[in-house]
């Protein structure tokens, strides 16, 4: 395209020197150029007269079919701007499994149902080394974040609980503290390679940072199977607020140390393009998730 730009600017000039100070380059680019590409043609495209410059036959021939080309180029971008600001085309979307089903593919439904002429794909999957999260348009990220290449929009913040059955907790008693926890049946949940036995708290008053390393008597790589041991009296789980906030509001679960808290797990947006470069169809179901995850549907309302 560079080269039809530079013969159309030398052929509106009625001389090399002209061209020159149209393009504000040295004289000798602008032959060496012309040069260039008479000899890649293996054409004859300007004669030279009294420093005037006239095209030959076939540089009237380019010319001509320049033009075309960069008009159609014109057109073509003024396509893709104004399909830039409609809603259509694919989609592709990435989330963990457990909350992308219960919280990103309610969204994905509705957000379709207003804009049909879109289509969704939307890949659940705990993998992180998963080919469908690398071909992604927008990838929904909880916790720890190891791949600084891609942009990232904080979509919300979700508490971390640690709790167990008040039935647990009774049988048990409820610790006060995190170094009580060693005398506690803990259960863990093991995904995405994370060291998921050293548990850090802080003080709710002092903001005195604690860990502990725990044993756990039972694990596993799904949430809901922890998360059902728990309701089956069987140990203590940590899980984050979207996932128990339902069995703590209804009272079959109850935090504890109540002294004590977890750090946040942010939930993120990655995506592998700025704001400037983002389609309609992304930038439009970027903000449709943070109007509806911001103000978490899923908060506690039973923490005591």
């Amino acid at each position: 395209m560079k080269i039809y730009v530079f013969f159309c600017v030398v052929a509106a000039n009625v001389s090399l020197a002209a061209t020159t100070r149209s393009l504000n380059v040295r004289p000798s680019s602008v032959t060496k150029r012309l040069h260039h590409l008479e000899d890649k043609l293996k054409l004859k495209l300007v004669n030279r007269q009294a420093r005037k410059i006239f095209l030959t036959d076939e540089g009237q021939l380019l010319l001509a079919r320049a033009k075309v080309v960069l008009t159609e180029l014109d057109d073509l971008h003024h396509v893709i701007l104004n399909q830039r600001d409609d809603v259509t085309g694919k989609l592709k979307i990435f989330a963990p499994l457990s909350f992308g089903n219960q919280y990103i593919a309610p969204l994905v439904g509705k957000f379709q149902s207003e804009h049909p002429n879109l289509t969704i794909d939307l890949k659940l999957s705990d993998n992180p080394n998963s080919e469908n999260r690398q071909n992604a348009d927008i990838i929904i990220h909880i916790c720890e974040l190891k791949d600084s290449s891609l942009k990232m929009t904080l979509l919300a913040n979700i508490k971390r609980v640690i709790c167990a059955s008040p039935t647990y907790i009774s049988k048990y008693v409820q610790p006060t503290s995190v170094p009580q926890l060693r005398q506690q049946r803990c259960i863990a949940l093991r995904e995405n390679s994370e060291d998921v036995t050293m548990w850090r708290f802080n003080h709710v008053k002092t903001g005195k940072s604690e860990s502990i390393r725990i044993n756990p008597e039972l694990a596993s790589n799904d949430g809901r199977t922890i998360k059902q041991w728990a309701l089956d009296r069987y140990g203590i789980i940590i899980r984050p607020e979207w996932n128990v906030a339902k069995e703590i509001n209804n009272g079959q679960l109850d935090s504890v140390p109540k002294e004590y808290k977890l750090a946040d797990a942010n939930i993120v947006a990655l995506l592998s393009s700025d704001h400037v470069r983002r389609s309609a169809k992304t930038i439009k179901f970027l903000d449709y998730l943070k109007d509806n995850l911001f103000h978490s549907p899923w908060r506690m309302t039973n923490e005591n």
